[in-house]
């Protein structure tokens, strides 16, 4: 009873195996033969999966199915046996009847079905009695055998996928019902496999030729994988899930692992120390062979003092992974075949060898050259330049040993296009054996249980060359058939998206589509439609499974589906129903096409689309700027009216349509929609039409300045504009520089580019938007000012009003003297000092133009605050960056027509500098402090957000005019500008200062309250610049003799300049180091510097400068940094030396530009001394920061060094 409830047990498990009823209906006849059978059932199946079974035959004349079993125990195997009952010729005669007078039956049996139709009088003798007889050479002494039982395993598998196969058996043939052409179609051998040569021409020709392009680099072309989407799950069901004669692995599962042990060693490794053969590999003194039949690729070192063998696959792999110098083009290679294996982008293609000798196919995974993203990829990779001689790496006897490189090998050769196609098959070619070297280097012995999971990992094989009959070719190539087809099959296996025909469309329905897969001749693939598919000779599957004569495309076609039913319902429907998948769910079609479609073209199926199909819209939802019809709320912008607006594929809807596309999003949806609407597909998300909704309050609440923001930017929100025609006039009125007259009374020559800053500042200054010119130093911003202030006075633009010019009290003088070299007819006048408005008498003619100090405004803002003034300028306008300070609030309550700003440099540390002068020049620009944090200052420099800094920019446009010295464009007569960077040791004494001050600091620092610990990092920073500037100068004594390495590389570097005719400025940011470096420079040299500071009167400032630029024995001038560091015209040094790094690189290029300024004929060397391994070296890190920080308007958000930890202080200040 056991034995027979096991046996129950086990047929019913068999028979839930299989959906096929005519396997089920042979088992169910079955079972009364086996009654006895037991644990053989089970022992069979075990037997079976495990791939003991290695071969099943049946023999036609004794109708014997005998099955080859190898165990542990048989010498040399068991050979079970079932022996088929032969019909007689009257039941042979009965079924061929009833097929000949149903021919869709017959159809139906050769395309792998047997009609349920069939009479049960045929079904009895064709199940009833099929088996006659079965034995086993196992010598068992029980009925039913294991071994008989996998055999029953493997018969019923190739039942239940052909069925025909049981009419064989029994002696019946049905060929002979069939028309001879359909015959011979059936008989035809399929296509022969691709050599080497033949399957990388066909991978190249799916490839299309793109010059018209620039080349990228390198880096950007690797960059293109980046967002590519990864095919790990299409490469688990390449393979059927039935079992086959080489082994029983899980071949999907293999595949899948051999991409995730590459993950797994695609990391940085540290590289060792090298060997012979690594240097061999670093001075490229190898070349590469192939072997193994072309499969393999291994260097060969050229003065042959290492074995081939020590440079095989592996070692290179070894190589690449650990970062060796391979050189450029085998690296881009190599990084190219790791990015396209993480991707898992690549197939596992086989081939035949170009030997007579071999009869093996070879394999190699393959860059999957169908995926659109790879396809891209290689295009772009194919045109870099460092792989247009990449023949050169390969020995020249391999490439003669491929057909497709032989051309490469003769240099004679003048067929170029034939060159181009032979090298774009190479780096395909190398890819792959980087790729395979890859999956092999990763994989270890457990994965490989025979011959497909050792070609699927990249092993060796060459030893089973040979051995092997013309059988296991055969089931090699059946098994890589689906990933062969696309480049071996005539007919292509297409998948179609159109429009359903009318008999396919639901009355009243939404229109529908119908989605196709079958097979097609590549010839027709591009001129694919709907209507005229037969007259394409295009075979769907439809057609496929009853047209008798693709019989032999039919099983490509059902393996096909098979693989791909997987990944889609879609595909699935098409699998399963053996038709044409056809509905109005464009919700599913959306995640087919984006999904699923890319993994189709993955494996080689063409998909072609009607052009409605071929992209989803997603509605734009943008403002509209109308003009309104009231006033002018900002004096040179027209008031508007903003109004929400839908467009699709960039065509605007009216307020109608777009009423009718929302009210196809149904209300009770949380989920986006896609709906057909006048003929496009359009996406719709039910949050972003809320917003669309919400979008009408919130732009009536804009602000005049709000709106104009939008408009310059062509954002609000994150929504685009399109303004009508009277704003788009408005807004190339502020953008557009106008051609303007130069002032008839200027006394200059104005270059170009500072022709174009005068009339960009009067078209500012005529439409009254406020101005910022922030010109790189040195580029005359002072003579456009006056060339512009000079027009203004006699075109009588600012009503008679005065102009007021406020600037650093260190350039007063300087821009007195400007005014009277350019512009002499002016009437300027200085007002300084406490009482300045006294000593002017009654009679005095009014002046054009008042001059002062920032010092003075500040003392005596009422007096200013009072006046009307026409024109405002603020030279140096970085004075104004903290909006907190007396000076800034000062200055804001100036009454003016306009205002002008000059800095070159606008933001020195934070986007907040930016907004200080605006505060002064256009208030409301750029809001008030709170909201330009949130809106700016945040995403652009803690979020880096690229939109809001272009959006910033844009902003900025009309109101900031910014030309660089570097830009040929501006100037190209300027000598060039050499920064050095001259790194000095510390003393032992410095070093001892140094740490002692660090540990005294950080020792205070864990118990310090948050504003008592910033106070004590800016003590420390301040000691620490002293300690290395001198000792001296941190202890507060005098030193007779340099003390410091600074110092000493100072006066080993003063000689050799002033030997070469140099004059030089020497910048340090302390008095007392001025002081300091006076006596020692004298000592040194036996001349006495002069030290321009804050301490010296202005008359003696001017009086230094006039002989430092004319005197020839006055040849090295000290400056510190804050009181000369901006306004002066220092052009006759060649030579500037920082002697310390100020915080702020504005600051330190504003000292330069003394020096490196229009008038320059020079070049200008710049020394920047820096302490080695100190914090200097670290401030010198952040100050190549913070430069690109005017440069981009990307500003570096560094941390302030109050908010890091005690360890990230020591991190940073720490002696190295």
């Amino acid at each position: 009873m056991i034995t027979l409830a096991i046996e129950y047990v086990w047929v019913r498990v068999m028979k839930n195996q299989y959906q096929n009823w005519w396997t089920i209906h042979w088992l169910s006849e079955f079972q009364a033969r086996w009654a006895g059978a037991g644990r053989a059932w089970e022992e069979g199946q075990v037997d079976y999966e495990i791939g003991k079974l290695e071969r099943a035959d049946f023999d036609g004349l004794s109708g014997e199915l005998v099955g080859k079993l190898f165990d542990s125990n048989a010498h040399p195997f068991y050979r079970p046996v079932l022996v088929f009952a032969k019909l007689n010729r009257s039941d042979c005669q009965t079924i061929r009847q009833w097929f000949q007078q149903n021919e869709s039956a017959l159809m139906d049996l050769f395309n792998g079905h047997l009609s349920k139709d069939i009479p049960d009088s045929l079904k009895d003798i064709l199940f009833a009695h099929s088996v006659k007889s079965f034995y086993c050479s196992c010598g068992c002494t029980a009925e039913y055998c294991s071994h008989l039982c996998a055999l029953i395993y493997k018969f019923l598998e190739m039942f239940d996928r052909e069925p025909i196969i049981l009419f064989n058996y029994l002696g019946l043939n049905f060929s002979e019902l069939l028309p001879e052409n359909i015959r011979q179609s059936l008989t035809r051998p399929s296509e022969p496999l691709l050599s080497l040569s033949e399957l990388l021409t066909a991978l190249v020709d799916r490839i299309p030729v793109d010059n018209k392009t620039k080349p990228l680099n390198g880096e950007a072309v690797l960059g293109l994988l980046e967002n590519a989407p990864s095919y790990f799950q299409v490469l688990g069901s390449i393979f059927r899930n039935e079992g086959n004669l080489l082994e029983k692995s899980n071949l999907n599962l293999i595949a899948q692992n051999c991409l995730v042990n590459v993950k797994r060693i695609v990391r940085p490794k540290k590289e060792g120390n090298l060997s012979q053969t690594c240097e061999a590999i670093e001075n490229n003194a190898f070349t590469f062979i192939f072997e193994d039949f072309e499969s393999r690729l291994v260097a060969l070192n050229t003065d042959k003092s290492i074995k081939v063998s020590e440079l095989d696959r592996k070692f290179l792999i070894e190589q690449g992974l650990m970062a060796k110098p391979f050189d450029s083009s085998l690296r881009l290679l190599f990084e190219a075949a790791k990015l396209i294996t993480l991707k898992c982008a690549c197939l596992p293609l086989i081939f035949k060898t170009e030997h007579p000798d071999s009869t093996l196919p070879r394999l190699l995974w393959m860059p999957a050259v169908n995926e659109p993203g790879v396809n891209v990829f290689l295009n772009e990779l194919f045109k870099l330049p460092d792989l247009l001689d990449i023949e050169k790496r390969i020995d020249k006897n391999s490439l003669k040993s491929v057909a497709v490189f032989r051309t490469l090998a003769n240099k004679a050769s003048t067929q170029m296009q034939q060159k181009e196609e032979a090298r774009r098959a190479l780096i395909i070619y190398l890819i792959a054996q980087f790729i395979t070297g890859l999956i092999e280097h990763s994989t270890d012995g457990s994965s490989i249980k025979g011959l497909l999971s050792a070609m699927l990992c990249g092993s060796d094989i060459r030893d089973l060359e040979g051995l092997l009959n013309s059988k296991v070719t055969a089931e090699i190539e059946r098994i890589f058939q689906i990933l062969m087809a696309p480049y071996v099959l005539t007919l292509k296996p297409v998948l179609t998206v159109t429009e359903a025909p009318k008999n396919d469309v639901i009355l009243n329905s939404q229109p529908r589509y119908r989605v196709d897969f079958g097979l097609m001749k590549e010839s027709a693939l591009l001129n694919l439609t709907q209507k005229n598919r037969s007259e394409q000779s295009a075979f769907f599957i439809k057609e496929i499974s009853k047209e008798l004569h693709l019989a032999r495309y039919r099983e490509v076609a059902k393996a096909f589906l098979n693989t791909i039913s997987s990944l889609h319902q879609i595909c699935r429907s098409i699998s399963t129903k053996q038709s044409a998948y056809v509905s109005d769910d464009l919700k599913t079609l959306q995640s087919f096409l984006l999904d699923t479609a890319p993994s189709l073209m993955m494996l080689g199926v063409r998909v072609v689309l009607d052009k409605k199909y071929r992209k989803f819209i997603k509605p734009n939802f943008r403002i509209r700027a109308l003009q309104a019809n009231e006033g002018r709320v900002i004096s040179f912008f027209k008031n508007m009216d903003f109004k929400p607006e839908l467009s699709i594929d960039g065509k605007p809807l009216t307020e109608k349509q777009a009423q009718e596309l929302l009210a196809l999003m149904p209300s009770d949806t949380k989920e986006p929609v896609v709906v057909n609407f006048l003929d496009y597909l359009v996406e719709l998300d039910p949050q972003e039409v809320g917003k669309f909704n919400e979008l009408k309050n919130q732009v009536q609440k804009l602000n005049p300045f709000e709106q104009l923001k939008s408009v310059i930017s062509n954002n609000w929100n994150g929504y685009g504009l399109s303004l009508s025609q009277e704003i788009e006039r408005n807004l190339s009125e502020i953008l557009d520089v106008p051609d303007i007259e130069l002032p008839k009374s200027i006394q200059a020559t104005l270059r170009p580019y500072q022709i174009v800053g005068y009339k960009w500042l009067m078209k500012n200054i005529t439409h009254r938007m406020g101005a910022l010119i922030a010109d790189d130093m040195g580029l005359g911003k002072t003579l456009q000012v006056i060339s512009a202030i000079t027009k203004c006075c006699e075109d009588h633009l600012l009503e008679g009003k005065p102009i007021l010019i406020v600037v650093p009290a260190g350039v007063l003088h300087n821009w007195g003297d400007e005014f009277k070299k350019f512009s002499p007819s002016l009437k300027v006048k200085m007002r300084l000092g406490d009482k300045f408005w006294q000593k002017e008498k009654v009679d005095d003619e009014a002046p054009d133009v008042i001059l002062t100090t920032y010092s003075t405004l500040t003392r005596h803002f009422q007096f200013f605050s009072e006046q009307e003034w026409g024109l405002v300028v603020a030279d140096e306008a970085q004075y104004l960056k903290n909006p907190s300070s007396a000076r800034s609030m000062a200055f804001r309550l100036l009454k003016a027509r306009e205002m002008i700003a000059m800095t070159g440099t606008p933001i020195e540390n934070r986007l907040m500098d930016i907004w200080s002068i605006f505060a002064s020049i256009q208030p409301k620009l750029l809001g008030n402090q709170k909201n330009f944090i949130n809106d700016f200052a945040i995403p652009i420099e803690k979020k880096k957000d690229p939109q809001v800094t272009e959006n910033f920019r844009k902003i900025l446009t009309p109101f900031v005019l910014r030309r660089e010295k570097t830009d040929p464009k501006v100037i190209n007569d300027l000598p060039q500008c050499f920064i050095q960077n001259v790194m000095v040791k510390l003393t032992p004494f410095q070093a001892y200062l140094y740490k002692t001050a660090l540990k005294d600091c950080l020792d205070k620092i864990p118990t310090a309250k948050k504003r008592s610990k910033g106070f004590l990092i800016i003590r420390l920073l301040a000691e620490l610049k002293k300690i290395c500037n001198s000792p001296s100068q941190f202890l507060k004594k005098n030193a007779v003799e340099p003390d410091s390495g600074k110092a000493n590389a100072l006066m080993e570097l003063l000689p050799s300049l002033l030997n070469q005719k140099k004059k030089i400025l020497i910048f340090t940011q302390y008095r007392q180091m001025g002081l300091r470096l006076q006596n020692w420079i004298e000592k040194k040299i036996g001349e006495r510097p002069e030290f321009l500071n804050g301490s010296v009167t202005l008359a003696e400032r001017n009086k230094m400068i006039r002989r430092f630029q004319n005197d020839s024995d006055h040849r090295i001038l000290l400056i510190s940094l804050k009181a000369g560091g901006v306004g002066l015209n220092l052009t006759a040094a060649s030579v500037v030396i920082h002697y310390d790094l100020w915080w702020n690189p504005a600051v330190e290029q504003q000292a330069t530009d003394r020096a490196y300024r229009i008038g320059q004929n020079k070049d200008v060397t710049v020394y920047r001394l820096i302490c080695e391994g100190s914090f200097e070296e670290r401030i010198d890190q952040v100050l190549v920061a913070k430069r690109k920080l005017a440069e981009n308007v990307t500003v570096r958000a560094d941390k302030w060094l109050g908010d890091l930890s005690t360890k990230e202080l020591q991190e940073f200040f720490k002696l190295i």
